[in-house]
């Protein structure tokens, strides 16, 4: 199982894949679930190697990701990548001045030449 807190206020889509090591030659997973923060089901896949996350938030808090292999005699390890789509960090823009009073962005102008 996996946890992790998506904190939107509005609903949002939270993309994400998953696959098991071995490729279409491995073990594949009984099921994947997620459970939103009280713990309804929001997606659902089961009998696969690999796989596409597609879903939409219900409430901001913690949801859990749970990999299931009940009937595999091996352990599977399995490797997940998620974007949350937190909203962006507005970052200031740094300015400077050269000796001829041109403004530049800091850090975009060397001093080798």
């Amino acid at each position: 199982m996996f946890y992790e807190k998506i904190n939107h206020l509005t609903p949002t889509l939270v993309k994400g894949a998953y696959y098991t090591h071995g490729g279409d030659k491995g073990p594949q997973l009984e099921a994947i679930m997620i459970q939103d923060p009280i713990k309804n089901v929001i997606f659902k896949r089961s009998d696969e190697v690999q796989g596409i996350i597609l879903f939409n938030t219900t409430m901001p808090g913690e949801y859990t990701f749970i990999f299931a292999n009940f009937k595999g005699t091996t352990d599977l390890a399995v490797t997940m990548a998620l974007h949350t789509y937190e909203a962006s960090k507005e970052e200031a823009i740094e300015y400077d001045f050269l000796e001829n009073n041109d403004r530049v962005i800091r850090g975009s102008v060397t001093n080798d030449g």
